[in-house]
């Protein structure tokens, strides 16, 4: 995914365009603090930072500890500052 500006601008899956998905599929880095921010609440959260841009580089909620299959855990897998 490729975001300028704070929007998301091309999203790739193996070098091909990835296709139609629900928005809530990618996440922006504000995205991401919002998505800490959903889960906040959770009945347990696990949330790790990038050590030099501080956003969430993965996020572990369990929003019901007693529901099953309900788990969502997000990763930020590459991640790149481009010029331009």
């Amino acid at each position: 995914m490729v975001v300028r500006n704070g929007a998301v601008f091309e999203v790739t899956r193996n070098g091909q365009p990835a296709g139609e998905m629900a928005p809530t599929d990618y996440f922006t880095v504000t995205g991401l603090f919002e998505a800490v921010e959903q889960f906040a609440y959770s009945d347990g959260i696990t949330v790790t930072y990038h050590p030099d841009f501080g956003f969430p580089v993965t996020i572990d909620a369990d929003p019901s500890a007693n529901t099953i299959d309900e788990e969502q855990r997000i990763v930020v897998a590459r991640f790149t500052v481009e010029d331009g």
